[in-house]
């Protein structure tokens, strides 16, 4: 998306179709099975985020982790 592009990427992440998150905002992530992690946020999110299998070992490359 243009938003996408116009950020940093090493400041910001697409998880999902729905959440892009700055790195200061997470504040922890585990498996959920099939290879996808959940990600904690703060402020915290009403429903679970979650990062695809696809995208999970980008994830973790960007968390630094």
């Amino acid at each position: 998306t243009t938003l996408e592009a116009e950020l940093p990427a090493a400041e910001f992440f697409r998880l999902n179709r729905t959440v892009l998150a700055r790195i200061s905002a997470v504040r922890s992530f585990r498996p959920i099975g099939k290879g996808r992690l959940a990600v904690q946020l703060h402020p915290p999110t009403a429903e679970e985020v979650q990062v695809a299998q696809e995208r999970a070992a980008d994830f973790r490359a960007w968390a630094g982790r």
